[in-house]
C-alpha cells in the first residue's frame, strides 16, 4: 500500500495529507517519504502505546534495552539495520510512521496479500478494514493499454477541426503525450 493511501485509511483528509507530505512532515522509519512510497502489504496497525507495551513484554527486551536507547527504534526497525539479533529480526516486520508531531503508528507488514488491515488504536476497540488490493497488470495488459491510448491520440491529431481550432498549447501537449506513449511502448517491448 502506498503511503498516501495508508494515510487516507488512517483517517486524514486529502488536503491535510498533501500538505504534510509536501512539507516532509510524515516520517517513515526516521526518513521523510513521498506519497507514492510503498509500505508493503499491511497486516496490523498499532498505536505507539500498544506497540511499545508488546515490545516490553518480549523475552529479549531487557537484553537489548540499551541498544534501543542508543540507536532508537527508527534505527532498528524495518530490517534497515545492519545489526542482526532477535530484536532486529522481530522489528524487521514493522515500519514506524510519524503521522504528526505527536502521533506515531507502527505497521506490521505481511508476506501475503489479504486486503484486511487490523487496527489496534488507543481509545478505540480493535477493528478491521478491507482495502482494495491493487490490480496486477502483466506486460501484455500494459502494452494493450498504451497501444489503445496511442490510437486515441493519433485520432485526435488527425482531426482537422482539432488542429484548426484548438489552442497551440493543447496541440503541443497532445503531441508530447503521443511521444511519451510511444517511448513507453518502446521501453516495454524492447526488453
Amino acid at each position: 500500500m502506498e503511503l498516501y493511501n495508508f494515510l487516507k485509511e488512517y483517517g486524514l483528509k486529502a488536503n491535510d495529507i498533501k500538505n504534510r507530505l509536501k512539507n516532509n512532515q510524515v516520517i517513515v522509519n526516521g526518513n521523510s517519504k513521498g506519497s507514492d512510497f510503498d509500505l508493503g502489504d499491511i497486516k496490523n496497525v498499532y498505536d505507539q502505546g500498544f506497540f511499545l507495551n508488546n515490545l516490553k513484554q518480549l523475552p529479549f527486551y531487557e537484553k537489548h534495552f540499551n541498544q534501543i536507547l542508543f540507536f532508537k527504534l527508527e534505527g532498528l526497525i524495518g530490517g534497515e539495520s545492519n545489526i542482526k539479533n532477535e530484536l532486529t529480526k522481530f522489528l524487521s516486520d514493522y515500519k514506524m510512521i510519524q503521522v504528526s508531531k505527536d502521533t506515531i503508528v507502527f505497521i506490521e507488514i505481511s508476506n501475503e496479500k489479504t486486503g484486511n488491515i487490523n487496527w489496534k488504536l488507543e481509545g478505540k476497540s480493535e477493528f478491521t478494514t478491507k482495502v482494495e488490493l491493487p490490480k496486477v497488470l502483466d506486460r501484455s495488459d500494459l502494452v494493450d493499454k498504451i497501444e489503445s491510448d496511442i490510437l486515441k491520440v493519433n485520432k485526435q491529431l488527425s482531426n482537422k477541426r482539432f488542429l484548426e481550432f484548438a489552442p497551440k498549447f493543447k496541440i503541443e501537449a497532445t503531441q508530447n503525450r503521443l511521444e511519451n506513449l510511444e517511448r513507453r511502448l518502446f521501453n516495454l517491448t524492447a526488453h
